[in-house]
This record gives structure tokens, C-alpha cells and sequence, in this order.
């Protein structure tokens, strides 16, 4: 299922699609995939906190 996914997110036309939507598929394996979530949350919690930003 990974495999088909990674060719479909590689194709020109997906990726024109996302490009145009501002985004960029990252992550070829699951294993790529989870490293670069764990490095966004971690990422965007210490902004959060040191902004002070609470939930309503």
C-alpha cells in the first residue's frame, strides 16, 4: 500500500496539485513518515509554549 502511494504522490499531476496547494508530500517509508511528524511536533510544541498560545 506504501509503495503505490509514494508512486501516486510522485506522479507530476499529484504533485502540481499539492504544489499548487502549498504543500510537499514528504516521507517514502513509514518509518520516514513518522521521524518527520515526531520533528514538526516538537517543533511546533516549543513555539506554541514559547508564545504562550492556549487552547480556547
Amino acid at each position: 500500500l506504501n509503495a503505490e502511494l509514494v508512486k501516486v504522490l510522485r506522479s507530476t499531476e499529484v504533485g502540481e496539485q499539492l504544489a499548487r496547494l502549498g504543500a510537499v508530500p514528504v516521507g517514502d517509508t513509514p518509518e520516514q513518515f513518522g521521524a518527520f511528524v515526531k520533528a514538526e511536533s516538537a517543533r511546533w510544541g516549543k513555539i506554541i509554549k514559547d508564545l504562550g498560545i492556549k487552547p480556547e
